[in-house]
């Protein structure tokens, strides 16, 4: 069996043994940076948990 790299997005923190672009629609598809002792978010968080998690970042009043 391989040894699977952990990767981290840079912008939200999003961290995926399987992925290296970063699945969340607020950081619009940016690189993963190598980072093994990030925490796994892919089994901590659904689809649909991180996905509504997003839309309400973009929907934030800013200030």
């Amino acid at each position: 069996m391989a040894d699977t790299v952990r990767h981290q997005c840079a912008r939200c923190y999003y961290a995926s043994d399987t992925e290296t672009v970063c699945p969340a629609k607020c950081c619009q598809g940016a690189q993963m940076l190598p980072n093994p002792d990030a925490l796994l978010d892919s089994e901590i968080f659904t689809h649909a948990s991180w996905a509504a998690q997003c839309e309400a970042e973009r929907e934030a009043p800013r200030g």
